[in-house]
């Protein structure tokens, strides 16, 4: 894939995350918006990682993780483009890379990273999610998937 459609679909992603990330904002409020049986809309804040680990209210904590995560995103970073300039698929990577950016940016700018995304069945209730976790998941699938087929 080259560059410019690696971009493009680095921007959609991106964009779809902070846009539906706008509309919940101004849109949504922490009562559950009932969409259908299985399917809730509702404005949740997590300030620590997956299922809200790590979470804190203080200085420090946050600080010490937002670090920790951009070094990671940084990271992921630096592998996409050295896949992306030696020709090796990089789709993964760029989906898990737009995902990723948008939470720290909504981590930077809020403190903390903006769901609004739920699905449950009776009782059970799966953690409050956004699209750019969506993107991270199935971005970290496609790289796992790689691996496996390509035994790398």
């Amino acid at each position: 894939m080259n560059l410019l459609l690696n971009t493009l679909i680095f921007l959609t992603i991106f964009g779809a995350d902070r846009i539906t990330k706008w509309w919940a904002l101004t849109t949504l409020s922490t009562t559950p918006w009932n969409v259908c049986y299985g399917f809730n809309l509702l404005i949740s804040w997590n300030r620590g990682v997956s299922w809200s680990m790590f979470a804190t209210d203080g200085a420090l904590g946050f600080w010490l993780l937002t670090a920790i995560i951009m070094a990671m995103v940084l990271g992921c970073a630096i592998y996409t483009l050295y896949r992306i300039l030696n020709h090796l698929p990089a789709l993964a990577e760029i989906v898990v890379l737009a995902g990723a950016l948008s939470n720290v940016i909504d981590r930077l700018w809020f403190g903390a990273v903006l769901d609004f995304i739920e699905l449950y069945v009776g009782t059970w209730h799966w953690p409050v999610f956004n699209i750019a976790d969506s993107m991270i998941l199935l971005g970290v699938a496609g790289i796992f998937y790689r691996m496996w087929r390509n035994n790398e």
